[in-house]
């Protein structure tokens, strides 16, 4: 079975010693003399010692701690981006051993309030949308309205298969949207709230909690109370308790169709008047194919949403006090 206090003494080692030393250390021989032919030991030094390369290839020879701050986020972000937890903990306990005493109290702050945020929030971003609809089994005006911006981005040729998507009483825009920003982003797409209505909140506040950014897709019929829990007000109280970048996306045809306040439940009234309020990233309508629109439509996403919230990401690690 793995020893873990025998891999925190590994990592004690290779964190007081040169990598190309490591032989010549005492304890690390008596270490490697009694566990070397271990199948875990093996493993865990071999991540060790790679992470350990890396920090004496890219941290040790910065001549500022600023920089040494960077570059320990950097290599962090890319163990969490590869979903390698094992190695960013090795790679924590190594900077925290090696650099982390060396910094100026604010770095320290700043260094782990992004380690905190990396931690608590993996996913770029949160999709938050509806598929209800006025009639279910009809085509509704969603649908009808960005009809040919969805087909192109999801690739949907024909006339049947088209019909036969819109049947499943899904939103398709919601669909493209998300396919649109995995090209750039990790996120949470969830359509299936038919669940028992306590498993689907538990589920949609965890991974709320979990994205770094929010992102609804605005529709009138969100703001009309069904018969059953009212996802996307949930999913907006979650993102604003816990104080989430928030961004929309516009899928009525403006923002003057958007409903008047006067016009829905008072629970509704703070999340309709900052939507009312925001910025939104608009998509005209595609009733009839307009190749030159729809590209239009998808670069305005990934300019205004995907490119956003990886360059706020971005600020995160490169934004280290002097």
């Amino acid at each position: 079975m793995q020893d873990a206090k025998v891999i925190e003494q590994l990592l004690d080692i290779y964190a007081h010693s040169k990598y190309n030393l490591i032989g010549q250390d005492t304890a690390y021989r008596q270490l490697f003399k009694q566990y070397g032919s271990k199948l875990w030991f093996e493993e865990a030094q071999a991540k060790i010692a790679k992470v350990k390369t890396w920090l004496e290839e890219n941290v040790a020879i910065q001549k500022s701690t600023k920089n040494q701050v960077i570059e320990c986020l950097r290599l962090l972000r890319k163990r969490k981006a590869n979903d390698d937890e094992v190695g960013y903990k090795y790679a924590l306990k190594l900077i925290k051993t090696m650099f982390f005493n060396n910094w100026k109290s604010t770095q320290q702050i700043f260094f782990e309030d992004t380690c905190q945020i990396m931690e608590n929030c993996p996913d770029d971003y949160f999709l938050s949308f509806t598929d209800r609809r006025d009639q279910a089994d009809e085509i509704d005006m969603l649908h009808l309205n960005h009809q040919y911006f969805i087909r192109h981005i999801l690739g949907i040729d024909s006339k049947r298969a088209w019909l036969k998507r819109v049947k499943e009483n899904k939103n398709l825009l919601a669909e493209a949207i998300n396919k649109i920003l995995r090209h750039r982003l990790k996120g949470f797409y969830y359509h299936w709230h038919k669940e028992d209505n306590s498993i689907v909140e538990t589920k949609l506040e965890q991974r709320c909690k979990k994205c770094f950014a929010f992102i609804q897709l605005v529709q009138n019929i969100l703001f009309e109370k069904p018969e059953r829990t009212n996802y996307c007000h949930c999913e907006y109280v979650y993102a604003e308790q816990q104080n989430k970048s928030r961004l929309y996306i516009l899928a009525e045809r403006s923002h003057d169709d958007l409903k008047d306040i006067n016009d829905v439940d008072e629970q509704y009234d703070k999340w309709l008047k900052e939507i009312k309020s925001k910025d939104k990233v608009q998509l005209k309508c595609t009733e009839i194919p307009n190749p030159k629109l729809v590209r239009d439509m998808k670069d305005k996403i990934v300019d205004k949403i995907a490119k956003k919230i990886q360059s706020e990401r971005k600020q995160l690690f490169e934004n280290v006090p002097d």
